[in-house]
Protein backbone atom coordinates (compact mmCIF):
# COMPACT_ATOMS: atom_id res chain seq x y z
CA UNK A 1 0.00 0.00 0.00
CA UNK A 2 1.18 3.45 -0.78
CA UNK A 3 1.90 5.81 2.12
CA UNK A 4 -0.90 8.94 0.77
CA UNK A 5 -0.79 12.00 3.18
CA UNK A 6 -3.88 14.20 3.38
CA UNK A 7 -3.61 17.48 1.85
CA UNK A 8 -1.99 19.65 4.08
CA UNK A 9 -5.82 22.19 4.28
CA UNK A 10 -7.66 19.79 6.03
CA UNK A 11 -9.03 20.27 8.79
CA UNK A 12 -8.47 17.69 12.07
CA UNK A 13 -11.71 16.07 11.68
CA UNK A 14 -11.14 15.18 8.21
CA UNK A 15 -7.84 14.13 8.67
CA UNK A 16 -8.90 11.68 11.38
CA UNK A 17 -11.22 10.18 8.44
CA UNK A 18 -8.69 10.16 5.69
CA UNK A 19 -6.65 8.57 7.98
CA UNK A 20 -9.58 6.97 9.03
CA UNK A 21 -10.38 4.91 5.39
CA UNK A 22 -6.91 3.62 5.47
CA UNK A 23 -7.02 1.74 8.83
CA UNK A 24 -10.87 0.74 8.87
CA UNK A 25 -12.67 -1.65 9.40
CA UNK A 26 -10.37 -3.08 11.84
CA UNK A 27 -10.66 0.31 15.03
CA UNK A 28 -13.94 2.22 15.03
CA UNK A 29 -16.99 2.99 12.48
CA UNK A 30 -16.91 5.69 9.76
CA UNK A 31 -19.90 7.08 9.36
CA UNK A 32 -20.84 8.05 5.16
CA UNK A 33 -21.82 11.45 5.87
CA UNK A 34 -17.74 12.26 7.24
CA UNK A 35 -16.64 10.54 4.26
CA UNK A 36 -18.45 12.43 1.79
CA UNK A 37 -17.65 15.56 3.41
CA UNK A 38 -13.98 14.57 3.49
CA UNK A 39 -14.49 14.14 -0.89
CA UNK A 40 -16.34 17.36 -1.01
CA UNK A 41 -13.16 19.39 0.70
CA UNK A 42 -10.20 17.49 -1.57
CA UNK A 43 -12.85 17.11 -5.24
CA UNK A 44 -16.43 17.55 -5.89
CA UNK A 45 -19.33 15.10 -5.68
CA UNK A 46 -22.08 15.29 -7.65
CA UNK A 47 -25.67 13.62 -7.45
CA UNK A 48 -25.87 11.76 -10.77
CA UNK A 49 -29.56 11.60 -12.85
CA UNK A 50 -29.28 7.79 -11.69
CA UNK A 51 -29.20 8.58 -8.45
CA UNK A 52 -25.47 7.64 -8.00
CA UNK A 53 -23.12 9.71 -6.37
CA UNK A 54 -19.81 10.65 -8.58
CA UNK A 55 -16.57 11.60 -6.81
CA UNK A 56 -14.19 13.52 -9.31
CA UNK A 57 -10.62 14.67 -8.27
CA UNK A 58 -7.69 15.79 -10.38
CA UNK A 59 -9.51 14.28 -13.28
CA UNK A 60 -10.10 10.64 -11.83
CA UNK A 61 -13.68 9.73 -11.34
CA UNK A 62 -15.27 7.27 -8.78
CA UNK A 63 -19.06 6.76 -8.46
CA UNK A 64 -20.35 5.53 -5.40
CA UNK A 65 -24.02 4.38 -5.15
CA UNK A 66 -26.34 5.92 -2.82
CA UNK A 67 -25.45 4.07 0.89
CA UNK A 68 -28.05 2.13 2.64
CA UNK A 69 -26.82 2.26 6.20
CA UNK A 70 -24.83 4.77 8.49
CA UNK A 71 -21.04 3.48 8.25
CA UNK A 72 -19.20 2.34 5.89
CA UNK A 73 -19.23 -1.49 7.19
CA UNK A 74 -17.75 -3.16 3.86
CA UNK A 75 -14.37 -4.10 3.03
CA UNK A 76 -14.78 -3.91 -0.81
CA UNK A 77 -15.86 -0.16 -0.08
CA UNK A 78 -13.10 0.51 2.50
CA UNK A 79 -10.75 -0.81 -0.24
CA UNK A 80 -12.55 1.47 -3.10
CA UNK A 81 -12.21 4.16 -1.37
CA UNK A 82 -8.53 3.59 -0.71
CA UNK A 83 -7.51 3.11 -4.16
CA UNK A 84 -9.09 6.29 -5.32
CA UNK A 85 -7.60 8.13 -2.99
CA UNK A 86 -3.97 6.84 -4.05
CA UNK A 87 -4.77 7.14 -7.64
CA UNK A 88 -5.84 10.33 -7.55
CA UNK A 89 -3.38 12.02 -5.31
CA UNK A 90 -1.59 13.81 -7.74
CA UNK A 91 -3.43 15.31 -11.33
CA UNK A 92 -3.77 13.77 -14.48
CA UNK A 93 -1.28 14.78 -17.11
CA UNK A 94 -2.46 17.81 -18.91
CA UNK A 95 -2.10 15.97 -22.71
CA UNK A 96 -4.62 13.26 -21.29
CA UNK A 97 -7.48 15.93 -20.44
CA UNK A 98 -6.55 18.63 -23.41
CA UNK A 99 -7.83 17.64 -26.24
CA UNK A 100 -11.39 16.46 -24.27
CA UNK A 101 -14.48 18.04 -26.56
CA UNK A 102 -17.15 18.42 -24.06
CA UNK A 103 -20.70 18.77 -24.53
CA UNK A 104 -23.18 20.86 -22.41
CA UNK A 105 -26.99 20.02 -21.84
CA UNK A 106 -28.42 22.39 -19.65
CA UNK A 107 -32.44 23.31 -18.89
CA UNK A 108 -33.80 25.20 -15.97
CA UNK A 109 -33.53 21.69 -13.59
CA UNK A 110 -29.91 20.40 -14.63
CA UNK A 111 -26.89 20.82 -16.35
CA UNK A 112 -25.20 17.38 -17.81
CA UNK A 113 -21.74 17.26 -19.13
CA UNK A 114 -20.10 14.35 -21.39
CA UNK A 115 -17.12 13.94 -23.05
CA UNK A 116 -17.73 13.31 -26.25
CA UNK A 117 -14.81 10.85 -27.10
CA UNK A 118 -16.04 8.54 -24.44
CA UNK A 119 -18.83 5.96 -25.12
CA UNK A 120 -21.47 4.57 -22.88
CA UNK A 121 -20.70 7.00 -20.33
CA UNK A 122 -22.62 8.80 -17.58
CA UNK A 123 -22.71 12.33 -17.95
CA UNK A 124 -21.84 14.44 -14.87
CA UNK A 125 -24.94 16.34 -13.62
CA UNK A 126 -25.11 19.04 -11.74
CA UNK A 127 -28.20 20.72 -10.15
CA UNK A 128 -29.02 23.88 -9.75
CA UNK A 129 -27.90 24.08 -5.83
CA UNK A 130 -25.30 22.73 -3.23
CA UNK A 131 -25.78 19.46 -2.69
CA UNK A 132 -26.17 18.78 1.10
CA UNK A 133 -24.85 15.15 1.68
CA UNK A 134 -26.25 14.82 5.28
CA UNK A 135 -29.47 14.48 3.91
CA UNK A 136 -30.93 11.24 3.23
CA UNK A 137 -32.98 12.42 0.09
CA UNK A 138 -31.62 15.17 -1.09
CA UNK A 139 -34.70 17.53 -2.17
CA UNK A 140 -35.57 17.85 -6.34
CA UNK A 141 -33.86 21.02 -7.65
CA UNK A 142 -36.82 22.55 -8.59
CA UNK A 143 -37.63 22.41 -5.01
CA UNK A 144 -35.20 24.90 -4.09
CA UNK A 145 -35.12 27.45 -6.90
CA UNK A 146 -36.38 30.97 -6.57
CA UNK A 147 -40.00 30.37 -7.13
CA UNK A 148 -39.94 30.87 -10.53
CA UNK A 149 -37.88 27.81 -11.91
CA UNK A 150 -35.17 29.39 -12.42
CA UNK A 151 -31.77 27.79 -10.28
CA UNK A 152 -29.22 30.24 -9.14
CA UNK A 153 -26.83 31.29 -10.79
CA UNK A 154 -24.26 31.29 -7.74
CA UNK A 155 -25.32 27.80 -7.03
CA UNK A 156 -25.84 27.07 -10.36
CA UNK A 157 -23.38 28.47 -13.26
CA UNK A 158 -20.20 28.00 -10.91
CA UNK A 159 -19.81 24.42 -10.69
CA UNK A 160 -20.50 23.68 -14.22
CA UNK A 161 -17.61 25.75 -14.95
CA UNK A 162 -14.94 23.95 -12.90
CA UNK A 163 -16.42 20.85 -14.59
CA UNK A 164 -16.21 22.00 -18.08
CA UNK A 165 -12.07 23.72 -16.76
CA UNK A 166 -10.27 21.52 -18.99
CA UNK A 167 -12.09 21.33 -21.69
CA UNK A 168 -10.31 22.05 -25.17
CA UNK A 169 -13.88 22.88 -26.90
CA UNK A 170 -17.45 22.94 -25.43
CA UNK A 171 -20.45 22.54 -27.31
CA UNK A 172 -23.50 23.60 -25.39
CA UNK A 173 -27.27 22.68 -26.00
CA UNK A 174 -30.36 24.09 -24.40
CA UNK A 175 -33.90 23.55 -24.89
CA UNK A 176 -36.39 25.37 -26.96
CA UNK A 177 -38.58 26.60 -24.36
CA UNK A 178 -35.82 28.26 -22.11
CA UNK A 179 -33.13 31.17 -21.65
CA UNK A 180 -30.33 28.91 -19.64
CA UNK A 181 -28.00 28.36 -22.98
CA UNK A 182 -27.68 32.26 -23.20
CA UNK A 183 -27.97 33.37 -19.60
CA UNK A 184 -25.03 30.37 -19.36
CA UNK A 185 -22.81 31.53 -22.12
CA UNK A 186 -23.41 35.37 -21.24
CA UNK A 187 -22.86 34.66 -17.60
CA UNK A 188 -19.30 32.78 -18.92
CA UNK A 189 -18.09 35.95 -21.07
CA UNK A 190 -17.98 37.68 -17.60
CA UNK A 191 -16.89 35.41 -15.35
CA UNK A 192 -15.09 32.95 -17.32
CA UNK A 193 -13.97 34.08 -20.08
CA UNK A 194 -11.30 32.05 -20.88
CA UNK A 195 -13.87 29.04 -21.12
CA UNK A 196 -16.23 31.11 -22.97
CA UNK A 197 -13.61 31.67 -25.74
CA UNK A 198 -13.35 27.77 -25.93
CA UNK A 199 -17.31 27.47 -26.64
CA UNK A 200 -17.17 26.12 -30.03
CA UNK A 201 -20.88 26.18 -30.62
CA UNK A 202 -24.36 26.36 -29.39
CA UNK A 203 -27.79 24.92 -30.39
CA UNK A 204 -31.44 25.03 -29.02
CA UNK A 205 -32.86 21.31 -28.91
CA UNK A 206 -36.29 19.63 -27.73
CA UNK A 207 -34.19 18.28 -25.38
CA UNK A 208 -37.58 15.62 -24.27
CA UNK A 209 -36.79 14.02 -28.18
CA UNK A 210 -33.31 13.45 -27.69
CA UNK A 211 -32.04 10.18 -26.01
CA UNK A 212 -28.23 10.83 -24.44
CA UNK A 213 -27.14 8.63 -27.41
CA UNK A 214 -28.41 10.85 -29.70
CA UNK A 215 -27.84 13.78 -28.17
CA UNK A 216 -24.04 12.12 -28.89
CA UNK A 217 -23.66 11.52 -31.97
CA UNK A 218 -25.17 15.03 -32.78
CA UNK A 219 -22.33 16.23 -30.92
CA UNK A 220 -19.68 13.61 -32.04
CA UNK A 221 -20.72 14.75 -35.58
CA UNK A 222 -20.20 18.57 -34.81
CA UNK A 223 -16.53 17.72 -34.05
CA UNK A 224 -15.87 15.88 -36.53
CA UNK A 225 -16.16 18.73 -39.11
CA UNK A 226 -12.44 19.54 -40.68
CA UNK A 227 -12.61 22.41 -38.04
CA UNK A 228 -12.59 20.14 -35.00
CA UNK A 229 -10.92 16.87 -35.87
Amino acid sequence: MKNILPPPTLTDAHRRTFADIFQLPDTSELAWCEVFALFSLIGDVVLEINGDLKIVRHGYIMRLPPPHVKCVTENADFLKLRHFLEISEFPLPESDLAAAHALVVINQHQARLFRTEMHDAIPLVILPHALDHTLPNPPDAREITNGQGKPSVTSFFEPVARALEHAAQILIFGTDNGNELEQFTTWLREHHPDLARRIAGTRKIDEKQLTESQLLTQAREFYSSPRYS
